[in-house]
């Protein structure tokens, strides 16, 4: 019959040969995960300067559409809409 100790000292065996072979692996996965994550961060980060670019392109474009849109309504006599809250 095996013992306490026995079967601690198979565990530690067992542990440190499985940790052999997956950690060769676990390390590539590692790597790939990485080199992955610079990458998304990279696209994200091209994705939000051209948002920011799109964004304030057209803010310029209403306001200066809303600004000749109330000059027309006040010269014809129109009445300009409020946006209620």
């Amino acid at each position: 019959m095996l013992t306490k100790t026995d079967l601690s000292q198979i565990k530690s065996i067992v542990e440190t040969a499985i940790e052999e072979k997956v950690d060769p692996r676990f390390e590539k996965l590692e790597t790939r995960f990485e080199k992955l994550e610079t990458k998304t961060d990279k696209g994200f980060k091209k994705l939000e300067k051209k948002l920011d670019k799109d964004f304030d392109y057209l803010d310029r474009k209403y306001l200066s559409h809303n600004d000749r849109t109330r000059k027309i309504e006040n010269y014809l006599g129109l009445p300009t809409p409020t946006l209620s809250p």
